[in-house]
Parts: structure tokens; C-alpha cells; sequence
């Protein structure tokens, strides 16, 4: 199976906080097992395990957080068909945030 996500990134100066956010967006498609999207440090930001029938299991990276829940143990989440899960990191030189959506899943 192949997943394909819509990644949003906003990243914002903490040394320049009235500048204009940074937004860049882009369509991925990851296949079972692969990652993708790479952090600043050339790391991956996500990998895509597996898949059911209208949702993806992903696992996310270390350095990122998930807004809006408690902090879980393991890095993974399931996200459902158009469900939008936001990530941020407070650790980079500016704040950062990345949208992640499943689009679709589709047969090979």
C-alpha cells in the first residue's frame, strides 16, 4: 500500500518574531516502511508503517512533538482519512511546526 500526505511546514524567527511566518506545503507519497520529510539535522522526520483500510499507523521523530496530546511513550500515532495532525519542535534556531495529512491510501 501507498499513503500520500499533504506536509505543511510554518516556521517562525525567535529572533525576529514580527517577521512573516515561512510556510512551505508539498504532497508525499510513502510507501509501507518508508520515510520521509528530514529534519535539520538530515534526519527522518517520519516513517509510514502500515495501513488499514481508511488509516495510517506513522512514526515520528524524536526531536518533535505532538500538539495538542499528552505525551505518549512511543512515537507513533494513527492518523485517519483528511485528519490533520500537527508536530512542533522547540528545539530548532526557529519555532517549527509540520502539518501532516493523509490524503489518500491506495493498492500498487
Amino acid at each position: 500500500m501507498k499513503a500520500v500526505f499533504d506536509l505543511k511546514e510554518v516556521s517562525q524567527s525567535w529572533s525576529k518574531p514580527t517577521e512573516p511566518k515561512r510556510i512551505t506545503a508539498k504532497e508525499v507519497i510513502a510507501e509501507e516502511g518508508e520515510q520521509f520529510d528530514l529534519t535539520e539535522k538530515s534526519e527522518p522526520m517520519f516513517r509510514f508503517l502500515r495501513c488499514n483500510s481508511d488509516k495510517a499507523l506513522i512514526e515520528y521523530n524524536r526531536a518533535y512533538t505532538l500538539k495538542g496530546y499528552e505525551q505518549p511513550l512511543s512515537r507513533t500515532i494513527w492518523i485517519e482519512l483528511k485528519q490533520t495532525i500537527e508536530f512542533s519542535s522547540l528545539w530548532n534556531s526557529n519555532g517549527l511546526t509540520k502539518k501532516l495529512t493523509l490524503k489518500k491510501l491506495e493498492s500498487e
